[in-house]
């Protein structure tokens, strides 16, 4: 069995109006629509090694080498967006994020990698796309009440909980360069790569959502967790991603903004044309953003 991610969008689209009707279920009693642009700024953490089949006159590697020295220690700027159908808080949520990290100045590298010789001078990148979808249930609404009966202020507490399918493509390269002159900034790539393109047929995770607001601000974080529901392709569980975020709502306008933080960790083993592949990523870093409600 391999889960279709592009079916999985157009059931959505055809639940949608179905869920709507149906004011019992959290989120679905005024539902409306919010969408989000977000910028994350963000890092790759972890480790990584590939080993070249035998008798191929490569080096053995299989070591771990850490991500910074593969290259990937600069910080990207990379955009994504979030749909909302519901409350803002219980509903269906449609997340898309872009990855795009690369190294601009060479490493040596330390260990063997794949084809790749130890202190071969290395560039590398990662380009991932990340969708998530999703729904998730108020199981918990209480609203505190401070202060004088004339200047009472209210701090609310929200929980839920629910499901979500994330799928993962993307390709990592790391490959050597050379500098022809170093009075030149100029750097050439000389064929040696070792790369990895990857696809996931889908991960299953659940989800659970809190939130404290107290007049225009609140604070949310949200945690997904799987144990290893992945059906096919080289991403490997358990998998886990965190989201917190600190939101101030113009409620007239219908405009929340955000700042927050993001990571997302996830491992991928392969084994391609005999060149065995593992890496251990921890994808985080600060995020900002807008929502928008319609």
């Amino acid at each position: 069995m391999r889960f279709d991610f592009r079916r999985a969008l157009l059931v959505l689209g055809f639940a949608g109006p179905l869920l709507t009707s149906c004011a019992s279920i959290p989120g679905f009693a005024n539902p409306s629509v919010r969408v989000q642009a977000r910028l994350w700024a963000d890092t790759a953490r972890g480790d990584a090694n590939s080993s070249a089949p035998a008798g191929s006159g490569a080096p053995v590697g299989g070591q771990n080498v850490p991500l910074n020295d593969l290259g990937l220690d600069d910080r990207g700027d990379d955009i994504g967006g979030l749909f909302h159908l519901g409350d803002g808080f219980s509903g269906v949520e449609f997340l898309y994020q872009g990855v795009d990290l690369f190294d601009s100045s060479p490493n040596v590298l330390p260990f063997a990698y794949g084809v790749l010789p130890a202190a071969s001078l290395i560039n590398s990148n990662l380009e991932m796309n990340e969708y998530r979808l999703g729904y998730i249930g108020e199981v918990f609404d209480h609203e505190f009440v401070f202060g004088e009966e004339d200047e009472e202020e209210y701090v609310n507490i929200r929980l839920g909980a629910g499901v979500e399918v994330a799928h993962r493509d993307g390709d990592f390269d790391v490959f050597e360069v050379a500098i022809p002159d170093p009075d030149l900034p100029e750097i050439i790539e000389t064929g040696l790569t070792n790369s990895l393109s990857f696809s996931d047929g889908g991960a299953f995770y659940g989800k659970v959502r809190g939130r404290v607001s107290w007049r225009q601000f609140a604070l949310q974080a949200d945690f997904a967790f799987s144990p290893d529901l992945v059906l096919g392709g080289p991403v490997e569980g358990p998998l886990n991603d965190t989201e917190i975020q600190a939101r101030y709502t113009f409620f007239e306008q219908g405009l929340t903004l955000f700042l927050g933080y993001r990571r997302s960790q996830f491992e991928l083993q392969d084994n391609v044309q005999g060149t065995a592949f593992n890496a251990d990523f921890v994808i985080d870093g600060f995020l900002a953003g807008a929502e928008f409600e319609f």
